[in-house]
């Protein structure tokens, strides 16, 4: 079991994380989320912050392609997480590994898994208007 702590805002939560073995610190990037932060502040708190085995994850939802690789590079991300409708090629374009999640909607959005490049997908339920964490639970017979 790999462990992840998203919405790192603050370096003391993000020093605690990694103290506590966490796998993966997660910064978002979405500004329509509560949790969003800007990307100069992740930079401070990674610079800042503890160094370790964590890998760090930055959340982007529709985000221009340069925008996300500038701040992969700016910031010093790992990881790229993407929650929007990026497509198949958008990830190709990427320079260092992608997580997908996909809007579970019905088994048709499972069958476009294997046309993206990612090593591992997040599956959250679709609703109109929203990306990720809307703690929404999709059925299990849409699978």
């Amino acid at each position: 079991m790999k462990i992840k702590v998203c919405g790192i805002n603050d370096l003391e939560f993000y020093r605690e994380a990694v103290s506590l073995g966490v796998d993966y610190t997660g910064f978002i990037f979405y500004d329509r989320s509560p949790r969003y932060i800007a990307p100069a502040k992740a930079k401070e708190i990674i610079s800042n912050g503890p160094t370790g085995h964590h890998l760090k994850v930055g959340v982007f939802v529709n985000e221009d392609l340069e925008t996300v690789k500038k701040n992969v590079s700016e910031t010093g991300l790992d990881i790229v997480q993407l929650h929007g409708d990026e497509s198949p090629g958008y990830v190709e374009k990427l320079t260092i590994p992608c997580w997908k999640a996909l809007r579970i909607k019905d088994r048709g959005t499972l069958e476009q898994m294997p046309r993206y490049d990612c090593k591992v997908f997040l599956l959250d339920t679709y609703v109109n208007g929203q990306y990720g964490g809307t703690g929404v639970p999709f059925s299990p017979i849409l699978i």
